[in-house]
């Protein structure tokens, strides 16, 4: 709204940014200009001027008003300094001292003079917070005509009087006091769970469609019918509301005796200035007050349930129905089905036919079968779990205390798991090195010197370990090659993790994460395999990284993790 534009400090308003401009220093009429066109340049009620200048519009409730910034800073700084206030109070005129007497405090006199757009802001917020407190009624007065003329009105001047009051929005507004206003079939429509007059049976209702048979709402009863009852000394029929209040109280715990409730009841009252006044029109039905309205719109959310519950009942009795239908029908076909083979079985099977001994001696035969492949199976998965297990035993006799992956026991060898012959640029490379066979060749992980993990190929022929980078198949890139003769040891740890370690004779190690290590180390059996669990290996010249192996029972994965500059750790889980 065009309120937030002069006085919102989020956006911030003109009247703050304002006061922020005058407390820096002493702002131009052209920074002041600059900093409004670019804070309000998406703010709809903030019309820039086309021309350069000191002039902006604002876009007001009753209409556009200009607005010069000419003498916008001087005249929101107070002019009246404390000197000259001072000296006034020392005036020997006893008025003077009377109108002029300060009654802040000593911490109110340190803080700088209130702004005079901050003095409007309060003074207005104070005038509106009165006006809350009361009940105002305005007369607004038009002049007809300039000349003051009698029967002569001036259209143009009345139009421009009609706007700036802002009567149009007014009458729209008072048009609006009454926040619900809706034909009557619409309401009905809407509020009809609300009384057993209109629910279920809506045909009932048609008799209400009508202005002069709605009586008090929200119950939808007849006016007249409520007064005869109350002057024959009847019960009068609850309305939804205190049908509502007596559900809050049984909640609650809250007993009620019979039509008391124990919070204060909006009366629904036709032309009559209360809570619950309603008006009925020719068409339509008016609600004046929200509050009326909140308490038909609480109550019909408590209703909903029920009519959902009604709904759900009958479409679970309808499925029962039809489940027992169905299923009258199969009892049927398969009473039908028994019936007719046991019909055939009586002609077809007689004691002495042959077809009878028959199919005795093929159950027996069946039986027998079934029995005889149940013995060979579990035979043969007695004898799959012991080579399973000798399986265990000779990877732990051949890798010694190296522990691995149950995946891994019983996987085929490839060596060549990148199938090297169908890629020539890789062919050319160990052509270049003079490599006529691969023994291993797969895609692995090494890691730098910053514990950062790169995607490489790892190539080992018979004469030298080849470290390819290779972002595309068709354009690898040779980053190292390691003669294998200058290879020291391999390093890996005891626990099941893809870490392998190559350390090299007075030059920098690799460190791989590669998912067939075994394999890498049946290709290198001439030399000596370390297994402990903290690694150090030289990672660049006159660096040395130190890995320590840890087992975390509480994941599952496999992760590495950086201490320090020289210290990593690798946490084992739990998952193999």
């Amino acid at each position: 709204v065009v309120c937030d534009l002069i006085e919102d400090a989020k956006m911030p308003g003109i009247f703050p940014l304002l006061d922020e401009q005058c407390a820096i220093s002493q702002t131009s009429v052209d920074v002041l200009m600059h900093r409004f066109n670019e804070t309000y340049v998406k703010e709809p009620h903030f019309i820039k001027s086309r021309v350069k200048g000191s002039v902006f519009s604002v876009r007001h409730y009753a209409g556009v008003v200009e607005y010069d910034l000419s003498h916008f800073a001087e005249a929101n700084i107070d002019s009246f300094f404390t000197e000259l206030y001072t000296e006034l109070q020392k005036s020997s005129n006893a008025f003077v001292r009377n109108l002029l007497k300060d009654e802040r405090s000593n911490k109110e006199k340190l803080k700088r003079p209130p702004s005079t757009s901050f003095q409007f802001r309060a003074q207005v917020n104070a005038l509106v917070q009165d006006l809350n407190m009361c009940n105002p009624h305005y007369v607004r007065c038009i002049k007809p005509n300039e000349n003051k003329i009698s029967g002569s009105i001036n259209k143009q001047l009345v139009t421009a009087q009609v706007q700036c009051l802002g009567l149009v929005e007014n009458i729209r507004v008072r048009r609006a006091g009454f926040c619900y206003r809706e034909t009557y079939a619409t309401f009905l429509h809407r509020y009809k769970i609300l009384s057993r007059t209109s629910w279920p049976a809506v045909h009932n209702c048609s008799s209400l469609l009508t202005a002069e048979d709605v009586g008090v709402l929200p119950s939808l009863q007849p006016v007249s019918a409520q007064r005869e009852a109350e002057a024959n000394g009847q019960q009068r029929p609850l309305t939804p509301l205190e049908v509502y209040h007596m559900h809050l109280a049984a909640k609650n715990n809250k007993p009620t005796d019979g039509h008391e409730v124990p919070q204060p009841i909006i009366r629904f009252k036709e032309d009559i200035e209360s809570l619950g006044c309603f008006s009925l029109g020719r068409n339509k039905v008016f609600i004046k007050h929200p509050a009326a309205l909140f308490s038909l719109e609480r109550l019909r959310q408590d209703k909903l349930p029920q009519i959902a519950k009604i709904i759900e009942d009958a479409w679970v009795r309808r499925l029962d129905r039809l489940m027992r239908r169905n299923g009258a029908a199969d009892k049927a076909t398969v009473a039908g089905l028994y019936s007719h083979w046991d019909q055939l079985a009586s002609k077809v099977l007689q004691p002495s036919s042959r077809l009878r001994s028959h199919l005795a001696a093929g159950e027996v035969y069946n039986a027998a079968s079934f029995l005889t492949s149940y013995a060979k199976r579990n035979a043969a998965v007695r004898h799959l779990n012991k080579v399973k297990k000798a399986v265990q035993v000779f990877s732990s006799r051949l890798f010694g205390k190296k522990k691995r992956r149950r995946d891994t026991l019983d996987r085929v060898y490839l060596g060549d798991y990148l199938n090297v012959k169908k890629h020539t640029p890789l062919l050319a490379l160990l052509k270049a090195s003079k490599e006529s066979h691969v023994l291993f060749a797969g895609e692995t992980h090494k890691i730098n010197e910053k514990f950062v993990a790169q995607t490489r190929l790892l190539l080992i022929g018979e004469m030298n370990v080849h470290n390819i980078k290779a972002d595309k198949m068709d354009k690898p890139k040779e980053r190292r090659v390691v003669p294998i003769a200058q290879l020291s040891k391999i390093s890996m740890s005891s626990l099941h993790d893809n870490y392998l370690f190559l350390h090299v004779n007075n030059d920098v190690g690799l460190m791989y994460e590669v998912d067939q290590k075994t394999e890498v180390e049946l290709c290198k059996r001439d030399l000596p395999v370390a297994i402990s669990d903290t690694i150090e290996f030289e990672a660049k010249k006159g660096m040395r990284l130190a890995f320590r192996f840890v087992k975390n029972q509480n994941t599952t994965v496999t992760t590495m993790e950086k201490l320090d500059k020289k210290n990593g750790q690798v946490n084992v889980g739990t998952k193999y």
